[in-house]
């Protein structure tokens, strides 16, 4: 079958057949063939110009049709009476829902196309690493200091939950134990800091238990994640029931 001719504002007789059961509001999976045929061929007889090339592809496809109408009105031998036959009409079915198919991924395709038509891109700029003294240039010394003040504090409190596991006895974290912790933490909380959340663990096990916990939930849609800018601290919200 063709499905390429151009008729009116049908691509093809699968685009009118399509049209018609969509006016009729027929079931696809149970297209009523009598009147879809007679609603085909009422078409083809006031819209056709006899000199079109494409008019043979629709009048191949009407006489596809009449072949299914005529196998529907057929009495079925006896010996299927008992037997399930083949409903006629499935193979059209399939070729519609293909057909379908295919021409919506058609029309998404082309409107993704026009939006690439319509963007406006800037040229790369330059992305080498500055040089040291271009990442200090407009730094002041106190600057420098605070940081200095914060990496040591963030040493010291590292070095501290060091030695403070190393008393703890390395129980595997079972993902049981990360649901009922993630369960405190959010019964309490509507929303929780992702540092936070992994501050009190006491081993990599945990530390990697919560996290793909975290991922599984955030892909279950039960919790979303954001982020202020760049290396930033991560927000996981609870998302409403």
């Amino acid at each position: 079958m063709s499905f390429m001719a151009h008729v009116a504002s049908f691509e093809g007789p699968m685009d009118l057949l399509l049209e018609l059961i969509r006016k009729r509001e027929m079931d696809i999976y149970n297209i009523e063939i009598h009147t879809i045929v007679e609603d085909y061929l009422g078409y083809l007889n006031g819209a056709l110009d006899p000199s079109m090339e494409s008019l043979s592809d629709f009048i191949y496809f009407a006489s596809y049709l009449l072949a299914i109408k005529s196998r529907m009105l057929l009495p079925k031998p006896p010996t299927l009476e008992r037997e399930e036959e083949e409903d006629p009409r499935k193979e059209l079915v399939d070729a519609l829902l293909i057909y379908q198919m295919v021409k919506e991924a058609v029309g998404i395709l082309k409107e993704r196309g026009e939006e690439e038509e319509k963007a406006v891109y800037r040229l790369q700029e330059d992305y080498s690493p500055p040089s040291p003294l271009e990442q200090l240039k407009d730094i002041e010394a106190e600057s420098l200091r605070d940081a200095f003040v914060r990496i040591m504090k963030r040493h010291a409190l590292h070095e501290a939950a060091r030695e403070e596991l190393g008393r703890i006895p390395q129980n595997p974290f079972t993902f049981a134990q990360g649901m009922e912790k993630m369960r405190l933490v959010f019964g309490q909380r509507r929303s929780v800091l992702f540092s936070e959340l992994l501050a009190s663990s006491t081993s990599n096990d945990e530390i990697l238990t919560l996290f793909l916990i975290v991922l599984e939930e955030m892909k279950q849609q039960r919790l979303e994640a954001e982020q202020d800018h760049l290396f930033s601290d991560i927000r996981l919200t609870r998302r409403s029931a």
